[in-house]
């Protein structure tokens, strides 16, 4: 890896392997850490980071192998903590206020990866909080993109309880899955193919 090649934290990919364990687990199909599955390269010897293409990559790997890449979506946001990103995670649970914590995210998401940055806009009725790939085009943007909401969707709502979130989640992307599911799991209606 070059100095300027962008790069993710091991422990998103480490997510991944765990929600992809636990749903294998459950369907009584063999474990991500088995041969004749995915391995996820952050237990491969690699450093706390890896490059954004073998992240790419290997998330890819583990939605392709995937029967119901919904679920697995529903699945890494569950597994995801706020308490394994380091700094970026004590700045969020330790913000006095919501908007101080989703300021932190913008401030210091760059120490987990640089392949995306979240951007706050406020205005006089309502917020946006968008991720933005600072990164070449891959196929597994787009699930990279759904994983990274619904991860921050749900760390918001352990920070916050089921008295804060968002109104809509939007997805420039086409909708892969059941729209109406992904409402439920995020707890807000969900659009797909959105403009913004």
């Amino acid at each position: 890896k070059g100095p300027d090649m962008p790069s993710i934290t091991a422990a998103f990919a480490r997510a991944m392997r765990d929600a992809a364990g636990t749903l294998a687990a459950e369907a009584g199909a063999p474990s991500p850490a088995t041969p004749a599955a995915p391995v996820c390269a952050a237990d491969a010897g690699a450093e706390d980071r890896l490059s954004d293409l073998d992240y790419f990559e290997e998330i890819e790997r583990f939605r392709a192998s995937h029967p119901d890449p919904a679920a697995l979506v529903f699945a890494y946001a569950e597994t995801v903590r706020s308490d394994d990103l380091g700094t970026l995670g004590l700045a969020m649970r330790t913000a006095p206020t919501l908007r101080d914590s989703l300021r932190m995210v913008e401030r210091y998401f760059r120490l987990v990866t640089d392949n995306a940055v979240y951007r706050l806009e406020e205005g006089e009725e309502a917020a946006f909080f968008a991720i933005e790939a600072r990164t070449d085009p891959h196929p597994a943007l787009d699930f990279r993109n759904e994983c990274a909401l619904a991860g921050f969707v749900r760390n918001l709502r352990r920070l916050a309880g089921d008295r804060l979130g968002p109104e809509c989640v939007w997805f420039r992307h086409p909708g892969r899955g059941n729209r109406e599911r992904y409402a439920r799991a995020l707890g807000c209606p969900v659009r797909f193919g959105a403009e913004r």
